[in-house]
């Protein structure tokens, strides 16, 4: 199942003024990220496939696939599951609005840099620090706090914990390891971790600099201990490996993953780009 970043959950629920004067996030580079596919077969897989459109150099659309694969890679429930969707991207004077296909609107508080500005979500020089949820319900309430630890510019470590109602219900620690190619996409790394490549979400909120800044590198492992409440300690180990074009950029990832319960996939995408 599809395990988002906490940063992604909590964008949701981000909103702001309808301020209509441009902003000064942008995301032009040398070539930018046209499309991320995940290539078939795909065992057990629940995916999407993104395609990301541009308006002056900034990202301005971005559309998906969604899809849930059986283990010999058919389409679950002859494709019944599968879906498509959208969202539209406009940059305001101090937020960025993101329309879903469904008509939900999205205004996000951005700072001066293009990242996300919240009172939860702490930054050291553009680095992303720590972040809070919380959400009561009938009476309940419902927590988590996530840390990141960066070395020479990249992201090390992810230290995350859940709690109901005060008490911990669920910890996992990710530990990261880089290979020595510049990720020149600057979203890789954190759609890598959580192996969230390619979801919609996730790729945007990358690019459009919500995170704040990226990793330096590409990854190469990410290595997770997780522990839940009358669970026996769970781990798993994912890595990366990369084939890249004539200036460097990944053409095509494959995904290695391996957790202690004997479950093991690899999972290979294909990258495109415009410029």
């Amino acid at each position: 199942m599809k395990k988002l970043l906490l940063l992604s959950a909590l964008l949701i629920f981000a909103c702001s003024s309808d301020d209509s004067n441009d902003n000064n996030n942008d995301n032009s580079s040398t070539k930018k990220l046209a499309s991320v596919v995940t290539l078939y077969p795909c065992s057990w897989c629940e995916r999407e496939n993104s395609y990301l459109s541009y308006t002056n150099d900034r990202l301005t659309l971005v559309e998906k696939d969604y899809f849930v694969t059986e283990e010999n890679g058919d389409f679950m429930n002859g494709g019944e599951d599968n879906s498509s969707g959208y969202f539209i991207i406009e940059y305001l004077s101090n937020s960025i609005r993101i329309t879903k296909d469904n008509g939900v609107i999205n205004d996000v508080p951005v700072n001066s840099d293009g990242s996300w500005d919240n009172e939860n979500v702490v930054y050291d020089n553009g680095y992303l620090t720590s972040l809070s949820f919380s959400e009561e319900f009938e009476g309940n309430t419902d927590s988590s706090t996530e840390n990141w630890e960066w070395y020479n510019g990249n992201l090390i470590r992810t230290e995350s914990n859940n709690y109901y109602n005060g008490s911990l219900e669920y910890s996992s620690i990710t530990d990261i390891e880089y290979t020595e190619y510049d990720d020149l996409t600057k979203t890789i790394a954190f759609s890598a971790n959580e192996n969230s490549l390619g979801w919609a979400d996730v790729v945007m909120n990358g690019i459009l600099g919500f995170y704040g800044k990226s990793s330096a590198k590409l990854p190469y492992k990410f290595t997770s201990v997780q522990n839940s409440i009358g669970s026996d300690e769970f781990t798993s180990v994912l890595t990366y490996s990369y084939v890249f074009d004539e200036d460097g950029y990944p053409i095509q990832v494959v995904a290695n993953y391996e957790s202690s319960d004997g479950y093991s996939r690899t999972t290979r995408y294909e990258l495109t780009y415009t410029n």
